[in-house]
């Protein structure tokens, strides 16, 4: 499966919350929409996770659950690698910066991740908070090699080291594989041998684009 993904989730849960495949509270994504401060947007559809997952510039997508949410939207998963020692993922846009800070303040006790995968590329990342801190960072691309590697290997990263270390799976592009395992801790066993969504893994999510001011949303919070 060719993956191009920019997503966060959050939830106050450590476990594979969104494997238990929460149901999507509608009026909470619209609260999310404005508390996040997204301007001039109106919900157009309801979808599954398994098409947000693969985001384009203009697109936003929001699930929100009694315990979390997740949020993709192509620019804004960027903005939480972003470390004055590290490079920066390419497409950071500072308007999000605030927004990085709200989302952290909403789980301060929690767990946020952020991962962008853009197979076509080969870019991969993934970020890990807890409470508030960073406390894993890795990213890197077919062009500029791995340029992000922050902190302690994660659990779900060391059953890659069995006959390998990790700077050699790295340079054999196994970054991507990383950065799925990673998101087991939130979504469970979602992704088959293929590397694609299982297709009995359901969860909604509502559909947002930029209002022109001529219409209506027919969807309601």
């Amino acid at each position: 499966m060719a993956w191009k993904s920019f997503a966060i989730f959050a939830t106050e849960k450590k476990t594979s919350y969104f494997d238990s495949k929460p149901k999507h509270i509608n009026a909470r994504a619209h609260e999310l929409l404005d508390e996040l401060g997204f301007k001039n947007y109106r919900q157009i559809s309801y979808l599954n996770f398994d098409k947000e997952v693969n985001t384009q510039n203009k697109e936003l997508f929001i699930g929100a659950y009694e315990q979390g949410f997740i949020l993709c939207e192509a620019n804004l998963a960027c903005e939480l690698f972003a470390d004055d020692k590290q490079k920066l993922i390419p497409n950071r846009d500072p308007k999000y910066i605030r927004i990085k800070e709200k989302i952290l303040d909403y789980y301060p006790h929690g767990q946020v991740l952020a991962i962008v995968l853009h197979s076509t590329v080969k870019l991969w990342g993934y970020s890990l908070y807890e409470n508030g801190e960073l406390i894993r960072s890795a990213a890197g691309s077919a062009d500029d090699g791995q340029f992000t590697d922050y902190g302690e290997f994660l659990n779900e990263e060391n059953q890659f080291f069995e006959k390998n270390d990790y700077n050699s799976l790295i340079a054999k592009g196994r970054g991507e594989d990383f950065t799925l395992a990673v998101c087991k801790r939130y979504w469970g066993e979602f992704i088959n041998k293929n590397k694609s969504i299982k297709k009995d893994f359901k969860l909604d999510m509502a559909e947002f684009s930029k209002s022109t001011g001529r219409f209506k949303s027919f969807f309601t919070r």
